[in-house]
Parts: C-alpha cells; structure tokens; sequence
C-alpha cells in the first residue's frame, strides 16, 4: 500500500446492538455494491467484566490488518461502557466523510482520517489521548 493510501477510521457507540448491526450492514451493503474496496469492520460489546468482545466482523483490508484497527478498539473501549455495543470501520481509499453517513444509527461517532503512512503516528497520538484520559 502507498504511504498516501487515504484511510477513514471510525468507532461509534450504539443505545443497542440492533442498531449496531444496521450500521454493519449499510457498511458491508456499500462494500458489496462497490462503494468499498478494502475494509475491516467488527460490531463491539463490552461485558460487565469490562472485557471487550467482538461479535461479526470481515475483513478485506489485506494490506491492513486488524493492528491497524487496533486505535479503534481502543477509542471504541473508551466509548463504551459495561453492556453497551459499538462498532469499529478501517475503510482503505476512503474519506470519514463517506463513513459516517452509514453511520445513521449512531448515538456518538469518532472519526479518525489519516494515510497509511501516517498510521503508526497516528495511532501514538490516539494512545497517548487514550493514557491521558483525554
């Protein structure tokens, strides 16, 4: 992949899992119509335990593996709280902007867009926030 290759990154944060899985499916409708090349995308819940889980997912970003998502889950962990329910999105040759309208059923969203060079910095910056409390 280029050091230029645009990636949108998002998490969002859902009232329930139904909703969650709408926004899954917009997302993975918009990849089987051809709107999405490569993707990785995961529903997330997190138990009472606090331990993430996470429930469907696909992944066609060959060339960025979940590590790549890996500020995701962790922004996404910081969003929910125990019983709750997110979603995750890596969308390779994509803007945030055309993430986040299948994102409808949102109750908060975090959008994230970067390049795939600019990944590794990136995701320091979002793990610092995240160490920080910010």
């Amino acid at each position: 992949m280029k050091a230029d290759t645009p990636i949108a990154l998002a998490a969002a944060k859902y009232v329930n899992r139904a909703h969650a899985l709408e926004d899954w499916q917009a997302i993975k409708d918009a990849q089987r119509f051809g709107e999405f090349d490569h993707l990785a995308v995961a529903v997330l819940s997190k138990g009472s335990d606090g331990m993430l889980q996470v429930e469907p997912h696909d992944e066609t970003a060959e060339h960025l593996p979940w590590v790549g998502a890996a500020l995701l889950v962790i922004e996404a962990s910081e969003l929910l709280e125990s019983g709750e329910v997110g979603l995750v999105v890596v969308a390779v040759n994509r803007k945030g902007s055309e993430v986040e309208p299948l994102l409808v059923n949102a109750e908060k969203l975090v959008v994230v867009e970067t390049v795939a060079g600019d990944l590794d910095a990136v995701m320091e910056k979002e793990l610092a926030k995240a160490n920080a409390g910010v």
